[in-house]
C-alpha cells in the first residue's frame, strides 16, 4: 500500500512538472476592450528601447546561409515584449539569432489617447554576404513603410481563430 502511494505521488509530481515546465502561449489577441495599434516597421524600430541587432551566427557563416528574416512582434502597454515569432526566413538558424535579438527589445509606448493599447508589428533583418563580409542589415526605409504579406495573413489568422 505505502509502495502504491508512493508511486502515486511520484507521478503526480511528475506530472505536475512536466506540466510547468512547458511554455505557456501568449493569447492570440489582447484583452477584449483593449486597444490594439499596428505599426509599420518604421515606427516600431523608431519606438525601440534598446534597437541591437542580431550577431551573425558562427554556423550560418561556415555553412554561407544567408537572407531575410521577417519577424512579428507585440508589446503590452508598458513595452513589454508578449511575443515574437518569424514569419519568415531561410533557415532555423538566423530564425533564432531574430528571434533572441527581439526578445530583448523594449517598447517605448507613443499614444497618449491609448495608454493601456497594445502593439504588434514587424522587423526583418537582412543576413548578408557580400564581399567575403557576414553583416546584418534593416530593410530599406521603402520596405519598412508597407506592411508584409506574411503579417497580414498573421493578423487575419489570429482575428479569425479568436472570434467566437
Amino acid at each position: 500500500m505505502r509502495l502504491n502511494r508512493l508511486i502515486l505521488v511520484l507521478v503526480v509530481g511528475l506530472t505536475n512538472t512536466i506540466i510547468s515546465a512547458q511554455e505557456t502561449k501568449p493569447p492570440l489577441l489582447p484583452p477584449r476592450g483593449v486597444k490594439l495599434l499596428l505599426e509599420t516597421e518604421m515606427s516600431c524600430r523608431d519606438y525601440i528601447k534598446n534597437p541591437t541587432k542580431p550577431k551573425y551566427p558562427e554556423k550560418a557563416k561556415e555553412a554561407g546561409i544567408e537572407g531575410e528574416v521577417l519577424i512579428f512582434v507585440w508589446f503590452d502597454q508598458n513595452g513589454e515584449m508578449v511575443e515574437a515569432k518569424t514569419l519568415r526566413s531561410p533557415h532555423e538558424i538566423l530564425s533564432e539569432a531574430a528571434l533572441n535579438t527581439v526578445r530583448q527589445w523594449r517598447f517605448e509606448p507613443h499614444a497618449p489617447l491609448f495608454p493601456d493599447a497594445h502593439f504588434m508589428g514587424e522587423v526583418r533583418f537582412l543576413f548578408s554576404l557580400a564581399n567575403g563580409k557576414f553583416e546584418v542589415l534593416e530593410a530599406s526605409k521603402d520596405e519598412q513603410a508597407k506592411q508584409s504579406d506574411e503579417f497580414n495573413d498573421e493578423l487575419k489568422r489570429r482575428r479569425s481563430q479568436s472570434t467566437p
